[in-house]
This record gives C-alpha cells, sequence and structure tokens, in this order.
C-alpha cells in the first residue's frame, strides 16, 4: 500500500489468479457461478430491508452491537438503484472491496521483501483455505476480509508516511466490524517495536477514533460474547486441537498440519525478538523486523481464534463441513488461518527448503480439506418480477433458514403501479395427483393428502413465451417444512429447477417464482417431506414478462 515500487502488473496476474481459485467454490451444478450475485443473510434481510426503511440512518445504525459501515454504505446506494440490480450492486462491490484488501496485503508482503512468486502463492492459500466459504461472495461478512487487511496492514513497518487517504481508509475498515478494537494491542507492539508513532500518527489515530465509536455502540448493547461459555477443559482442548490441525478431519491434513507447524522457523523468531526486546532502542535489522512481524501475525492470530472461541460455542465451530455435518462459525478461522500463512511466508520466503515445505504443506491441508459452499440460484430475478404484480411480497434470499420469513427481502411498498394482479387460478379438479385424492369440502374442490410423498401437477402453456413464473398455493398442514414448487417438462422434474418456502403447521399461503425456460410447460406442488396430512386448497399461475 505504501510500497512506490510494486509491481502492479504482478499483482493483477495474481488477482486473476485468486479468481480463478474463487471459481472453484461454487457449485455449477447448485445453478450458480462466480458471475452468478445473490444475497447471503443479512445482505438482505438486515442491510436492504432496513436502507429502505431507514434511509441515510441506517449507515449509523448498529447490528449484532456494532457498525458495519461498508454493508451499510452499500445498501443504502442500492436503494437508489433497481430492486433487480441490487444483488448485482452488492456483487460488484464485494469484488472491487476483496481486490482492494487483496492489494494492501500483498503489498505488505512486498515491503518486508517476500519475492513476487512466494506473495502470489501465499495470496492464492488464502482463498483456497480450510473453509466452509462463508466469507467469499457476500458484503455481509466483507467484515472478515476488512479485519484481515487491517490487521495485515498494521501489522508490517511503514515505509513511507501514511496519508490521509489510507488513515480514512483505515478508519472505514475500523468501523466496519469490531476489528478496529480488536487490533489495538498491535498499535501498542509496533509502537513500542518500530518507533513510528509520530511518523505514522493518522493512522493510529483513525483506528483509535473507529475503536472507541464501536466500544460505545457495544457498551450500550446487549452482550455479544457467548453467554454461557464453556467451562470443560475438554472442550478447549478439542477445539484448539481442531485449530491447529486445520479441521481435524482427515488424517493427510492433520499430518501435513504437523509439517507445516514444524517448517516455521521457531527459534530464529524467538531469538530476534528477545534480541530486540534486550535493545529496543536500536534499529531493527531486517531479519529481525520478519521476525517481529511473524511473531504479531501468530499472536494476533491465537488471539482472534479465542475471541471466536468465546462468541460462539467450540463444539460446535468447524472450518470446514465436518464429517457430522457441523460447519458453525467457519468464518472465525478465515482471519487466524490467513495470519498464519502470512506468517509462514515472512518466516521462511529467504530459506526455499523451508518455504517450500511450509506453503507445500498447507496446500495439501487446502486439497484434503476444500469443500464449495452452497451457492443455490434463488431466484432474485423473477421473485422481482412476481413483486411488481403483487403486493407485500417476501423475496427469500440464502441462506435456507427453518423460520419464517427466513433469510428474505420485503419487496412490499418498493413497486408501483399493478401490484394487485389477479393471477390464474388451476381448477383443483384438474390437475394430475399423486399420492393424494380431490374431494368437495363446502362445495369447494380441495386435494387431499393420502400418503407421504404428497404432490400435485399442472401445465402452464397459457404463459405462452412467459420468462418468469409465479405460483401461489394456499392449504393446510399437519406439520413443519418445506414448501417445494418445481417448473419442469411434461413430467420430468429437476430438484435443481425448484424454489422452496419454509412454514409452521397451519393454514398457509406462499408465494413462489422462477425464471422459466420455454420448454417448461408444468409445475409440481410438493406441500411437504415429511411424514403428515396435508391439504392443497387453492393454486395461483402468474404469468410473468
Amino acid at each position: 500500500m505504501d510500497d512506490r515500487k510494486f509491481p502492479l502488473a504482478f499483482f493483477l496476474i495474481t488477482l486473476a489468479l485468486m479468481f480463478f481459485a474463487l471459481g472453484f467454490r461454487v457449485n455449477a451444478a447448485a445453478g450458480s457461478d462466480l458471475f452468478n450475485p445473490s444475497f447471503y443473510c443479512e445482505d438482505g434481510y438486515i442491510f436492504v430491508n432496513e436502507a429502505h426503511k431507514l434511509g441515510i440512518v441506517s449507515i449509523v445504525t448498529p447490528y449484532a452491537g456494532y457498525l458495519h459501515l461498508i454493508p451499510r454504505l452499500t445498501a443504502y446506494a442500492a436503494t437508489f438503484a433497481p430492486l433487480s440490480e441490487t444483488p448485482l450492486l452488492f456483487h460488484v462491490v464485494w469484488i472491487l472491496l476483496f481486490a482492494l484488501f487483496a492489494y494492501v496485503m500483498q503489498t505488505r508482503l512486498a515491503s518486508i521483501g517476500v519475492p513476487p512468486l512466494v506473495q502470489g502463492l501465499a495470496m492464492v492459500l488464502l482463498v483456497v483455505q480450510p473453509q466452509a466459504g462463508e466469507v467469499f461472495f457476500t458484503v455481509t461478512n466483507i467484515q472478515w476480509l476488512a479485519g484481515l487487511a487491517l490487521a495485515t496492514y498494521l501489522i508490517f513497518p511503514f515505509k513511507e508516511r501514511p496519508g490521509i487517504g489510507q488513515a480514512l481508509l483505515t478508519a472505514a475498515v475500523g468501523l466496519t466490524g469490531p476489528f478496529g478494537m480488536l487490533v489495538l494491542p498491535i498499535l501498542a507492539v509496533r509502537a513500542l517495536a518500530f518507533k513510528d508513532l509520530k511518523q505514522a500518527w493518522p493512522v493510529y489515530l483513525a483506528v483509535i477514533i473507529s475503536a472507541v465509536i464501536q466500544a460505545g455502540f457495544i457498551a450500550f448493547s446487549p452482550k455479544i460474547l457467548n453467554t454461557a461459555p464453556s467451562g470443560e477443559l475438554s472442550v478447549w482442548l478439542s477445539a484448539i486441537i481442531k485449530f491447529l490441525s486445520f479441521g481435524g478431519e482427515y488424517p493427510l491434513a492433520t499430518v501435513f498440519a504437523f509439517v507445516f507447524w514444524a517448517s516455521i522457523p521457531w527459534h530464529q523468531v524467538f531469538t530476534d525478538l528477545y534480541a530486540r526486546v534486550k535493545d529496543p532502542a536500536g534499529v531493527p535489522t531486517t531479519q529481525q523486523v520478519a521476525s517481529i512481524c511473524t511473531g504479531m501475525l501468530v499472536v494476533v492470530a491465537f488471539g482472534f481464534m479465542a475471541v471466536g472461541f468465546l462468541r460462539d460455542y467450540p463444539t460446535s465451530m468447524s472450518p470446514v463441513i465436518s464429517a457430522t455435518g457441523v460447519s458453525g462459525g467457519s468464518r472465525y478461522y478465515f482471519i487466524p488461518y490467513s495470519l498464519l500463512i502470512l506468517a509462514a511466508t515472512v518466516s521462511t520466503f529467504r530459506s526455499y527448503p523451508r518455504m517450500l515445505c511450509a506453503l507445500g504443506a498447507f496446500s495439501i491441508i487446502c486439497a484434503a480439506n476444500f469443500v464449495k459452499p452452497e451457492r443455490i440460484n434463488f431466484q432474485w430475478d423473477a421473485y422481482v418480477k412476481f413483486a411488481r404484480v403483487t403486493p407485500d411480497l417476501v423475496i427469500p434470499t440464502g441462506y435456507r433458514a427453518d423460520q419464517v420469513p427466513g433469510w428474505s427481502v420485503n419487496a412490499g411498498g418498493l413497486f408501483e403501479g399493478d401490484t394487485d394482479a389477479m393471477g390464474i387460478s388451476i381448477p383443483l379438479d384438474a390437475v394430475s395427483i399423486e399420492n393424494g385424492e380431490a374431494m368437495k369440502i363446502d362445495g369447494k374442490t380441495v386435494v387431499k393428502s393420502t400418503s407421504d410423498n404428497f404432490s400435485v401437477n399442472f401445465p402452464i402453456e397459457q404463459c405462452g413465451s412467459s420468462s418468469a413464473v409465479g405460483v401461489e398455493v394456499s392449504g393446510v398442514r399437519s406439520y413443519a417444512g418445506w414448501i417445494q414448487v418445481l417448473g419442469g417438462r411434461d413430467r420430468n422434474f429437476d430438484d435443481r429447477n425448484s424454489v422452496l418456502r419454509f412454514n409452521y403447521p397451519g393454514e398457509f399461503t406462499e408465494k413462489f417464482a422462477f425464471t422459466r425456460d420455454l420448454n417448461q410447460n408444468t409445475v409440481k406442488v410438493r406441500p411437504g417431506f415429511v411424514p403428515g396430512e396435508a391439504e392443497i386448497r387453492a393454486i395461483k399461475v402468474f404469468c410473468l414478462k
């Protein structure tokens, strides 16, 4: 960031390789890819909804106890764009910020002499590390990239006096998540180690101001740490072992985790740190600077992981999706593991055998633990078209949660014009029924289940060349669970071409929308996936342009 000789062309090549590696993090079979924007969790449910509801005030509205400046600014800017383009805007912002933060981290490696090829390898490992993927492609979790960039930026020495622009960017990052507070110890250590408080005071001041602001919000918010951290030693030991083994799921990865830790020249690091402590007034040598940075990277990594264990439940956390299906809290591992990659790079780049051993071992760990996050196509475009013709539509977003309304965007009131379209009622006595039967109740035809795996099929030729279809289903169920609507050809359906909504037991009216291939001429409605009684009382179809 402050090295004018940094080769920009090489960074662009590295960035291209990072995006190429990120392309393997998405599941094309699930209907998504690197170029398919989508919302994730708080992207829509908190930030977009509150931006539309509160306006500019939403920018300074805390969530989870602290400010999220970058997501809030993104969401507020999105209120001036068409709703259909909002996910694209979020996606573009994430890509630009990812590139910016990658630039900060790579220039910091370059500032202490790490060769370009080694920089590139380390940066690619950041995106293929053991990680369930929840920090990627979502502005909601940009705070983890921001926190990583902030910690990295502050750990390495400055070659030049930081300018006001760098200070303002540092403050913006510090106001995006709690990391402005968590990096305060880094300021104290670097002030003692590098003696640059007078030179770099704008950055010091920016971090302190952002930390004070965030602390003020947290002080008046509900407790954000785990309300009942486990006191059992075995729980903490198990969590620490999982952290040190980078997941602890596969023997191969565990063996190479030991190789990784053994490859770092700990004796050299401690020797240099001790020499610096003995002579704090002297100018640190190049080797001592590398060791100081290595020490801070490792200590901060362990510190951030400890905060993660306090914030969540260690027994339910895993950096990757484990054999038991656990992947909770994988985001907490992202910054620590990234800092450890940087520590291994900084401490070994002068010894190529050690460097190849450390980064090679970590590459094998990444390959053994590689997983793809859920990147399902939630049919945003189709739902936005549906919202134009039906009032108070709630648009589902990722990921799927067993609750109502779940992660979603409230599109009610965001459109003017025809929001009272009647739709086309589907005669229930003419649908094709599986594991159910049609009957008359109070003069109206309903379709009731007679066994499990109950569903109804009906044609949609009436929609002609419509590019999307909306379906409204009303009924009653004896159980909670997902309701599924699928588009297909005749009686051929594929779960990848389906949309789902969750609802509780009792009466329900749910709206579904999906982009339609012109060869799709049939819709299937499946009221549930678990045993129980279900009844469909009405179905409407909306042909969307």
